[in-house]
């Protein structure tokens, strides 16, 4: 059975997106491209990331956006954490290149059987 990933639309409105990611390893192996926002399904060309929170235990994560080679947008780490992107530099945007698709994926590093996290994403729709 693979890694179990929940992912719960929190909004969906005309600018806002909030998404919830619940992840629960299982033993199968990292999580290398596992699609959290297909940009499709929202009726938008891209996202642009506002906040983040996350508590991940026993692993870490990058998200990173889709293209024919991924662009990192940022790295989770293992423990409880969030930042506000708006009270720093503003939003996190897609810089992808060829290929872009304008989706956000999860890479995980150390997802093992029992590891769990949640991810909550705050996002602007473009």
């Amino acid at each position: 059975m693979p890694n179990a990933i929940t992912i719960t639309t929190i909004l969906d409105g005309v600018r806002n997106l909030v998404k919830k990611i619940d992840i629960v390893g299982d033993g199968s192996g990292e999580e290398t491209a596992a699609v959290l926002v297909d940009v499709s399904a929202h009726g938008c060309a891209a996202v642009s990331i506002l906040k983040e929170y996350h508590q991940l235990s026993g692993f870490s994560a990058r998200l990173k956006w889709d293209a024919d080679s991924d662009i990192v947008a940022f790295n989770l780490l293992e423990g409880e954490g969030g930042i506000d992107f708006n009270l720093l530099s503003g939003p996190v945007n897609n810089n992808a290149g060829a290929g872009k698709t304008g989706d956000l994926v999860l890479a995980t590093t150390g997802l093992g059987s029992g590891d769990t996290g949640t991810i909550i994403l705050t996002m602007r729709k473009k």
